[in-house]
């Protein structure tokens, strides 16, 4: 699940990207050790048009331009379940999304 604010402030939910890679980029900045990168998958109605908590230049700044996009976000809003994929997994996942 994502949170924006606080930890409590529950907007999203999304799946965790693994990279084994030790200077991770995102978006062609270097991803920071305080951020993660995460598949936004669904977003709340009542949160669509809250700001990303990092948003990508001028394409995606409210959550409901991230939706099904893998964007940056705080690891401490970041509330950790059990899916963790691999970037190759997610793009899979999501070909299968965008044909149904």
């Amino acid at each position: 699940m994502l949170a924006i604010g606080n930890i409590d402030n529950i907007v999203a939910s999304g799946i965790l990207m693994v990279d084994e890679n030790p200077n991770p980029m995102m978006h062609t900045r270097r991803l920071d050790a305080e951020n993660v990168r995460v598949a936004v998958m669904f977003v709340e109605d009542k949160h669509m048009n809250d700001p990303l908590p990092i948003p990508v230049d001028d394409e995606m700044v409210i959550l409901s331009d991230a939706i099904k996009s893998i964007v940056a976000w705080p690891k401490r809003l970041v509330i950790p379940d059990d899916e963790e994929v691999s970037i190759f997994w997610f793009l899979v996942i999501l070909y299968y999304y965008r044909c149904n």
